[in-house]
């Protein structure tokens, strides 16, 4: 399963990220922020690339699931996208 990650500044980003990064069969392709240099980051750790825009990494890389995190106000449009 490919698997994405959205808003990784988000402070719940290690309670999700870590158990799925010790999953066999499960490979985290992208992780998203409009921070950036916090994408970097967390990708560094997850050896996977980062993107500043979440649509653009889901266009390239196709995920078959993604945790959506952010602002309460935002995750149901980032969702939607």
């Amino acid at each position: 399963m490919r698997i994405v990650f959205i808003g990784v500044s988000h402070w719940h980003t290690p309670f999700y990220l870590d158990p799925v990064l010790a999953l066999r069969g499960i490979a985290v392709v992208g992780v998203s922020d409009p921070d950036l240099a916090r994408a970097q980051q967390i990708a560094a750790c997850a050896g996977c690339p980062a993107w500043q825009d979440h649509r653009a990494m889901c266009a390239e890389v196709a995920p078959d699931f993604a945790f959506v995190l952010g602002r309460h106000c935002d995750m149901a449009e980032t969702a939607r996208s």
